[in-house]
């Protein structure tokens, strides 16, 4: 029994350690770029949309997905979704900020990026 419980025990330390090393965190993205900065921005540019054609968008706030109204800088609702886990296209794009014409559309590409 003490057999299988210390083997249980490296085995589980070891998992760790492997997924320490190769599980990619935000900090070991991208080094010095702005993808890492813009993951932990709590707010974002608003210039990259443009604001006389989208009335929502979905971008970055916190270093998770998050809804905003094109003329606030406070997001509307912030999802669960850290950025940092999504792929790197999903990141650039969130990045830029993803316009929306009304709140159901906002939404349904929320599910996109959160699902």
């Amino acid at each position: 029994m003490k057999y299988l419980l210390t083997f249980t025990g490296i085995i589980l330390i070891l998992c760790i350690i492997v997924t320490a090393k190769y599980y990619p965190s935000a900090d070991k993205i991208a080094p010095g770029s702005e993808e890492k900065a813009s993951v932990h921005n709590t707010t974002v540019s608003f210039s990259q949309v443009s604001r006389n054609q989208y009335q929502y968008y979905i971008s970055v706030s916190s270093g998770r997905v998050a809804l905003f109204e094109t003329d606030c800088q406070t997001p509307l609702r912030i999802t669960g979704t850290r950025v940092r886990d999504l792929p790197l296209s999903d990141r650039d794009a969130l990045k830029k900020g993803i316009g929306a014409y009304d709140l159901k559309s906002a939404e349904k590409i929320m599910q996109e990026y959160c699902s």
